[in-house]
């Protein structure tokens, strides 16, 4: 398993992103990027995120709420392709959250190749990736992002977006990496 979807209300949660991203990130809107929001900016306006991540942390033995390191902010515009990659970051999984657009976007996991035959990505915001070869990869399984995920960043992914319009997601990451969260069995 890749990921792991949760089923939860995120109405509120979408409203106050797109607020945030329209007050402070609307550059962000006129082209595919990763952005941070600084955690405690994101916390200040997206008030209902603190009972998702409570609820979750409830469930499953973990201050999720306090253990929040970054948020990325994460938009494709229509046509356009996330190339298979891996993230660089130091956390090893993440809660992937749709804001706009996400169900016409189909995130993909692979199968590549490793060391000498992947490339060193762009640097997205100081943010390095590891670039994955499409010739010689396969697509292993695909998703469409319509609710909040736990999803594995250190596994080759891609997103392509169909459109119309920007997709808008928000990727949170935790100075702990709650794995037992993503293998626990429910």
């Amino acid at each position: 398993m890749f990921y792991k979807k949760i089923d939860n209300n995120l109405v509120n949660i979408q409203r106050d992103t797109i607020a945030l991203v329209n007050q402070k990130f609307n550059h962000c809107l006129t082209k595919s990027s990763y952005v941070f929001i600084e955690v405690d900016e994101f916390k200040a306006h997206v008030l209902p995120i603190k009972p998702l991540l409570d609820e979750l942390s409830s469930t499953h033995n973990i201050d999720l709420y306090n253990k929040l390191n970054y948020v990325g902010l994460g938009t494709i515009l229509a046509g356009e392709l996330l190339r298979p990659h891996i993230d660089c970051s130091p956390s090893m999984i993440s809660l992937n959250i749709p804001i706009s657009e996400c169900n016409n976007s189909l995130n993909s996991v692979w199968r590549g190749w490793i060391g000498s035959q992947w490339d060193i990505g762009d640097k997205v915001n100081g943010v390095a990736g590891i670039e994955i070869d499409q010739t010689r990869s396969t697509i292993i399984e695909s998703y469409t992002l319509d609710s909040a995920t736990w999803v594995l960043p250190k596994i080759p992914h891609s997103v392509y977006h169909k459109g119309p319009g920007v997709r808008i997601m928000i990727s949170l990451r935790f100075s702990e990496d709650p794995l037992h969260i993503f293998y626990k069995n429910e």
